[in-house]
């Protein structure tokens, strides 16, 4: 019985999630079969003890599953043999012993062993014979189930505000996800249900506000960095129904404003830039028209000069000419 609780204890912490997130709000008992995975025996043995568990658990009158209760069974081989005549078969006699288990105090509350016979030429089905010689109409089977039942309405009846209290602390070490399994596993019939419920909704709304406190003090983080994508990114896993959700919505805003800002100033340093390179341009052009302008009047101002030279030097040769003239004729 030690090594199954063992067993059993380490599997049902990770099943826990799941069977909460399946249990009804309008089921009065919740108990969930569970097989475990390791028994040594054939996948349709335990197929059909799986389905055993099922059927026990609805005939006994639960309902759904619940993430405190679980309904176990451990097979276990007394004696397993071969008919000396022709054709041999396969004699195996085991030992059911059926477990219900509290996973909120780690005991086991109800067990019972069911000493069941099967045989078959083949070995396997021999097994399978064994287990199928057990119903839901038997008389050890259904004391067994409505005992369990009682000691799991009894419990939730004395122990629904020990769980309330013990779920409460958990709450205030932040220790969230303890707390809600711990009132997950009230029944909506007991009288202290609503103060649970109000209990888990709170919880759950605290959850999220740490949660949104954390996501944006990250995307702070990114702001500074000037990493405006991955802020906005990681605001986007802000849970809408979170208490402190407009906060975030407020940073999204910011952060949508800022970025437009810096979009528009980018776009006028750049706009100011190309304006201040084509004013430069213009200057440095009209520089070189200027100068050529200068060029070309210096020009015209040498040619004007050249040409009064030659007029004079024209001017000159032409005298020096006649005079020779004249000292001729008159000697």
């Amino acid at each position: 019985m030690k090594k199954i609780l063992i067993v059993f204890v380490g599997l049902l912490l990770g099943f826990q999630s799941f069977a909460q997130s399946a249990m009804t709000s309008k089921e009065m008992i919740g108990l969930t079969p569970f097989m475990n995975p390791d028994l040594d025996i054939s996948s349709e043995s335990q197929r059909i003890l799986g389905m055993k568990l099922r059927q026990f658990a609805t005939k006994g009158g639960f309902a759904g599953t619940s993430g405190a209760f679980y309904f176990t069974v451990d097979p276990v081989v007394t004696n397993k043999q071969m008919t000396p005549t022709a054709p041999s078969q396969f004699i195996v006699d085991l030992d059911l012993t059926f477990y219900i288990f509290n996973s909120v105090e780690g005991v086991i509350i109800n067990e019972m062993t069911v000493p069941v016979k099967g045989v078959n030429r083949l070995e396997q089905k021999a097994y399978i014979s064994a287990i199928n010689s057990i119903n839901s109409t038997n008389p050890t089977i259904r004391k067994f189930m409505e005992s369990s039942r009682n000691m799991i309405l009894s419990y939730y009846t004395t122990k629904t505000p020990n769980i309330i209290a013990k779920a409460k602390l958990l709450a205030e070490k932040e220790q969230y996800k303890e707390a809600t399994m711990l009132l997950a596993s009230i029944p909506d019939y007991v009288d202290q249900y609503p103060a649970a419920l109000d209990m888990m909704t709170k919880i759950y709304q605290r959850e999220l506000e740490l949660e949104t406190i954390k996501l944006i003090s990250l995307a702070r983080a990114y702001i500074i960095e000037m990493d405006y994508h991955s802020a906005l990114s990681v605001l986007l896993y802000v849970n809408p129904i979170s208490p402190n959700a407009k906060d975030a919505y407020v940073m999204v805003s910011e952060i949508e404003n800022k970025v437009e800002q810096d979009r528009k100033d980018k776009s006028d340093a750049l706009i100011a830039k190309q304006q201040k390179e084509l004013d430069e341009l213009t200057a440095k052009l009209e520089q070189q028209i200027t100068k050529a302008e200068s060029l070309t009047a210096d020009n015209k101002k040498l040619q004007a000069e050249v040409v009064d030279n030659l007029k004079k030097e024209q001017g000159s040769q032409e005298a020096d000419i006649n005079a020779q003239i004249i000292k001729a004729i008159f000697g």
